[in-house]
Order: structure tokens, then C-alpha cells, then sequence
């Protein structure tokens, strides 16, 4: 995805798509996963479709 995401032809689909450029290194993709399961987590225990035992 790397090298895809720098081509030209890459290109005209993320704009005809709309599309942002997002791409994420390993680690750094790991680490937005991680905090998007933490944010979620709090609004699915504040939601009540989950529990924390306390």
C-alpha cells in the first residue's frame, strides 16, 4: 500500500472517490486502532451496552 498509494493512478481514484489520504505505517496504524477500541469502549459503557466490573 506504500508504493500504491504514491502513484498517479492511485491518485485519480482517491479523488474521484473523495477518498483522503490516510495511509498509516504499521505502528502507527496499531496505535489509532488502539485509541479508536479506547474511545469506543467509553461510549459503550456510558451507552450501557457494555459493563466494566468494578
Amino acid at each position: 500500500l506504500r508504493k500504491l498509494q504514491t502513484t498517479p493512478e492511485w491518485e485519480v481514484v482517491r479523488a474521484r472517490n473523495g477518498w483522503l489520504n490516510l495511509f498509516q505505517e504499521k505502528d502507527q496504524f496499531i496505535k489509532s486502532l488502539e485509541q479508536q477500541e479506547a474511545q469506543l469502549k467509553v461510549v459503550m459503557e456510558e451507552l450501557g451496552f457494555i459493563r466494566t466490573l468494578r
